[in-house]
Order: C-alpha cells, then structure tokens, then sequence
C-alpha cells in the first residue's frame, strides 16, 4: 500500500511513526485498517438526512447526477440532507443486488458514495 492512497487524515498519524514504506511497517497494518475505517466513519457522520423529496422537485443538475449513478438501478429513496453544513441530497439506489447510497450537492457534485466496490 502506497502511503498516497490514505485518507488525509491517517496521513499524518502514519507518517509520525515510520519513515520507511507503510506495507513495511511491522504489525501496523491494524493501524492503517483503524484509519481507513475512522476515515469512512468520519465521511458518514458529516452526512445528516432531513427527510424524503420528490426527485422531481430537485434542481436538474442533482437530478442528472443520480441519473446517472443510477444506470440499469432502480432509484428507491431521495432524501434532503445537510452535508458539511451545506445542502445536499442523499439518494439510495439498489443495483445489481446491492445497495448504493449516493449524495450530491445542489450543482450535482458527488459528495460520497457508498456501497461500492
């Protein structure tokens, strides 16, 4: 694992404790996993959901975002959110037996995506 592939926030924990390569580093792998999954706890907790709209009462570039996230998926849910402390919207798309939570600015900007492999 390159050490440009961790989240800025594990960046600056990892390198305090080596200064060699992170796949080198002797038992730390734990750490690194810790990281990346505060990371992704971090990203979720910045998320707030405020309640369900119409997909046709979001403003169209929000609307073409999910349109095409979603693909041959099926758009079950679009909810207003709070991102940052900004506006957002949070759709859940089921696609191909799984489950995707997609959240979008009002200028259709992907703000995180979940669910994804």
């Amino acid at each position: 694992m390159k050490l440009l592939n961790l989240p800025a926030s594990a960046l600056p924990l990892v390198r305090g404790l080596h200064n060699g390569p992170v796949d080198r580093m002797p038992g730390c792998r734990w750490l690194l996993s810790a990281a990346l999954a505060a990371s992704a706890i971090s990203s979720v907790a910045t998320a707030q959901a405020e309640g369900p709209v119409d997909i046709d009462q979001l403003p169209a570039p929000a609307r073409n975002a999910f349109l095409i996230h979603v693909g041959t998926g099926q758009l079950t849910e679009v909810d207003e959110a709070t991102w940052e402390g900004k506006p957002a919207y949070e759709g859940h798309i089921r696609k191909q037996l799984r489950n995707v939570t997609v959240w979008v600015d009002a200028a259709g900007n992907l703000l995180n995506m979940e669910g994804v492999e």
